[in-house]
């Protein structure tokens, strides 16, 4: 089999290593903009609950006490998440409010968009979103580093098979004896076999992924996702497809061979 013929995994690899790096990136940046947020001092809420419009937050003067104003969390959030190359390059049309509707949540964007002071309540609901983006984060990259580690496995095995198959199809038939033709049919179904099995084992890790319910993805989403941009959802899957193809024409041959014997 030549190097073309194993192109979808080894692009898939690329794929994966890609989105490990950006989402490693932004783990980092939800981090950082936690603890530049953790670290501001606020004035506490007066009624326990941060407000959603101008005319009815408490007037903090900039001399008060715990007066700080929203433009703490709007240059953490400019230092860290966009700060990552990726997110600049998304976010490059974008006002910092729909950046951050899109990367906290459209109601604190409204928040910091309409009062001018931090709140308690509104710092421990920004900390709060922040840590779930960073657990997000560390929970796909678990996915990723099994998808990375499948994608090992299964190119592994299947150049395996491909290698036993390019020796078996490799000499000219007509110098075989009619009982090597059938020992090479034999093994032509065996691989076919192998083949089947490890589509099997592929199918079985796609199905078991837990769904991520904060990412909105399932095992089928992930693939979609992770692969939208390749003209290919299951690399692997395409792979050994295109293996028990050529092991099929191999085999075709050979009876054909047989037949005149």
């Amino acid at each position: 089999m030549t190097s073309q013929a194993i192109e979808p995994i080894s692009n898939a690899h690329e794929r994966v290593e890609r989105e490990q790096a950006r989402t490693q990136a932004e783990k980092r940046a939800f981090q950082r903009f936690h603890s530049l947020v953790a670290d501001i001092e606020c004035k506490h809420s007066q009624d326990g609950a941060w407000r959603q419009h101008q005319q009815s937050i408490h007037t903090l003067s900039d001399t008060e006490p715990g007066g700080t104003t929203v433009g703490r969390i709007e240059d953490a959030f400019q230092e860290t998440l966009l700060d990552t190359s990726h997110y600049h390059n998304e976010y490059n049309d974008a006002s910092i409010y729909e950046t951050i509707a899109a990367e906290l949540g459209p109601a604190i964007s409204h928040i910091l968009k309409q009062n001018s002071y931090i709140t308690s309540d509104l710092q421990t609901t920004i900390l709060g979103t922040a840590e779930q983006a960073s657990r997000d984060r560390k929970a796909f990259l678990i996915w990723l580093d099994q998808e990375a580690t499948s994608l090992t496995e299964a190119d592994n095995q299947l150049c395996e098979i491909t290698t036993t198959v390019s020796k078996l199809a490799d000499p000219p038939f007509e110098a075989r004896s009619a009982e090597d033709l059938r020992a090479i049919r034999d093994q032509l179904y065996a691989l076919e076999h192998d083949c089947d099995m490890l589509a099997n084992q592929r199918q079985a890790f796609l199905n078991e992924r837990p769904p991520l319910d904060n990412l909105h993805l399932n095992g089928k989403g992930f693939n979609e996702y992770l692969y939208s941009s390749q003209d290919f959802t299951y690399p692997v899957l395409l792979e050994i497809t295109a293996c028990v193809e050529r092991i099929q024409r191999v085999h075709g041959k050979i009876c054909k061979h047989l037949v005149t014997e």
